[in-house]
């Protein structure tokens, strides 16, 4: 009994090395297996021969196989046990019976675990294809093969369309699986924070959308309410890393109630500005700085604001596939049985406000003073798999210290569930919001929820 628990704790821990190895050699650097160094301007194709050789490395059989016969080199992958592993060839005359199945087992242990180190190899091309940053591009037969060993090395010849990209130059590189390629300067958003937001970049699925809705009721008093948030902006980009934008944004919620006067929501306003943003390239800390000075006219009260904020949003790009998640960058959710993403979003930030009028509101005037805050914007974004018609789940909170002003500490709780029709642009949803707290450009306190259209570009 006790020599049965102890092989049994053996052959478990042989397995988890064999799997630890296996998974080693599932994602290979470059250098590792490509036939140059890719720029730029130059892809180029992965080698084949470099590939089976990285699969073998550490399978001591495998590799004296081919040291002594370089067509057993991509054998070890196409065949079966039985063609692979012959008696005549594993067990020589005069073999006595206990070599010979010693000899077997090493055999068909060799081919196992090239077959396994195969296979991770091939599923961590699959990864690979969907993250931020490639590093290769698969040819489509490839990429569909039920069993990617066998179809890759039939052949002895390198796959032209398996090819070795080049690092992207910055976060708006082509080789950057984003949104659209539409390269019009016009973005439309849920909030002007969002709009040095490229479309071709993977943050623009969780960046915010414009809503309208409308709602009435005429079964007792006729009832019309009517609710329309967003910002317009035009994007200015001297390089691939700056933007300046141009914009305006509004809130807007008007409700009418047959037979008395029209009434506006607090916090309702319009707003013009503009958003420079400079991102500052870099391997793994990618980190943007955006200034926004903004004149904001509260069309309830009629108070106005001259208003400057400061946010530093600190995207990292680690290599994650062994575990971990990066901030402000989506990653694969392995937590759930079907595809989707998660992305942690955090930034640091600071507001600054003058009011140039303060209402005529007796009461909202005395409250509206000068302010300054600091803070920041954390949550977190889970979406579906893109490729098809998708959900994006949207939770965050902002929290800030008043230094300045009359609020002392502003929290702002914010939510929202969007469906995406169509995968290729999601510029079109349906949106489910809720926020509650107290507004960031007003400081008023708010407490509403929305389902309706909405939209971003």
């Amino acid at each position: 009994m006790l020599r049965t628990f102890v092989s049994s704790i053996f052959f478990v821990f042989a397995v988890f090395c064999s799997h630890r190895n296996a998974v080693a050699a599932s994602a290979p650097a470059q250098s590792d297996i490509c036939t140059a160094v890719p720029t730029p301007d130059r892809q180029v194709v992965v080698s084949k021969s470099r590939v089976a050789s990285f699969l073998l490395t550490g399978n001591t059989y495998a590799v004296t196989r081919v040291f002594d016969d370089p067509s057993q080199k991509y054998l070890i992958f196409t065949t079966t046990q039985d063609t692979y592993c012959p008696k005549a060839l594993v067990c020589p005359v005069g073999t006595t019976k206990e070599d010979c199945d010693k000899q077997m087992k090493i055999c068909v242990d060799a081919r196992f675990n090239a077959l396994n180190a195969a296979s991770y190899f091939f599923d961590a091309l699959k990864v690979d294809a969907k993250s931020k940053n490639r590093s290769f591009r698969v040819s489509p037969a490839l990429a569909a093969s039920q069993a990617p060993e066998q179809s890759y090395f039939a052949t002895s010849a390198d796959d032209p369309e398996f090819l070795c990209l080049a690092p992207p130059r910055g976060p708006k590189d082509p080789a950057v699986a984003g949104g659209s390629e539409d390269k019009s300067p016009w973005r439309v958003r849920g909030g002007a924070d969002d709009l040095n937001i490229d479309r071709s970049v993977p943050q623009f699925k969780a960046a915010s959308q414009a809503t309208l809705t409308f709602s009435g009721d005429h079964s007792t008093v006729q009832t019309q309410n009517a609710k329309i948030k967003g910002a317009v902006g035009y994007a200015i980009e001297p390089d691939a890393f700056t933007s300046i934008v141009p914009y305006v944004s509004f809130y807007q919620s008007v409700t009418d109630v047959k037979g008395k006067a029209q009434s506006i929501d607090p916090s309702s306003n319009v707003a013009g500005g503009v958003l420079f943003s400079k991102t500052f390239d870099g391997d793994v800390f990618i980190p943007t700085l955006a200034i926004k000075p903004q004149y904001m006219a509260n069309t309830e009260d009629n108070s106005k604001i001259e208003s400057l904020r400061v946010l530093f949003t600190p995207t990292t790009d680690f290599d994650v596939r062994n575990g971990g998640i990066n901030l402000n960058n989506f990653r694969q959710t392995s937590a759930v049985p079907f595809t989707s993403y998660t992305q942690l979003q955090f930034d640091i930030r600071s507001d600054i406000g003058r009011y140039t009028d303060r209402g005529n509101d007796p009461v909202q005037r005395l409250l509206n003073n000068d302010y300054g805050r600091v803070g920041s914007r954390f949550g977190v974004v889970f979406m579906t798999d893109p490729t098809a018609p998708s959900f994006t789940l949207n939770v965050a909170e902002t929290l800030m210290y008043g230094w300045q002003g009359s609020v002392r500490n502003l929290d702002l709780f914010e939510t929202s569930l969007t469906y995406n029709p169509d995968p290729k642009t999601n510029y079109i949803g349906l949106t489910a919001s809720y926020r509650k707290g107290r507004d960031e450009d007003t400081a008023l306190r708010v407490q509403t929820w929305l389902i309706g259209l909405s939209g971003k570009y």
